[in-house]
């Protein structure tokens, strides 16, 4: 395939202007869950970042990212020197390279997509795992209030999800039960 990894800062991270500007104007125009990036910490930014690095080209001084597009919207709350692992494709500028991105972002939604009820009750799971292994609470909010925003729910989704929880005994079938 021609895939290959390296480290580059964070400021040098663009969009590919070989993306037509229809495609840039739909991928870009995507909406996340979350209503702003700053409310999450760095590290997990970061983390987020590793675990789905930008795929693209260098051309230039600059590295031209044609998938994983969604990593550029963090590219505004970590500072610009920031190393990120990066995928150099070095089929990034060929001529089906929309038809390229478009399956990578389309593969990425479909493997990430979760039914409303399934990711509300998975929020809700990890953040009390998370707040009962991290004793410093340095990364995590410690109330559904603070939690809603940054995973893109209403609280009263949140709080629902623990009231089927504690009336099922059961974290998974409480939380997933009314999904469908």
């Amino acid at each position: 395939m021609g895939l290959k990894t390296t480290e580059i800062e964070m400021s040098k991270l663009v969009i590919s202007p070989s993306l037509s500007a229809e495609y840039r104007r739909t991928i870009l125009g995507l909406t996340y869950r979350v209503s702003s990036f700053s409310r999450i910490p760095k590290p997990m930014l970061l983390d987020y970042m590793l675990a789905h690095p930008p795929i693209g080209k260098k051309a230039g001084k600059e590295f031209h990212v044609v998938a994983n597009v969604r990593t550029l919207a963090l590219k505004p709350f970590l500072p610009g020197e920031t190393q990120v692992t990066v995928i150099e494709d070095k089929h990034a500028d060929q001529p089906n390279i929309v038809l390229a991105s478009a399956y990578r972002e389309l593969i990425n939604l479909v493997i990430s997509g979760m039914v409303n009820k399934h990711y509300q009750g998975a929020v809700v799971r990890l953040w009390e795992s998370f707040l009962k292994e991290d004793k410093g609470r340095q990364l995590a909010v410690t109330s559904k209030n603070g939690l809603a925003p940054i995973v893109g729910l209403r609280r009263q989704a949140l709080y629902e999800v623990s009231i089927h929880k504690e009336d099922s005994g059961s974290g998974v079938e409480g939380g997933n039960q009314h999904g469908r």
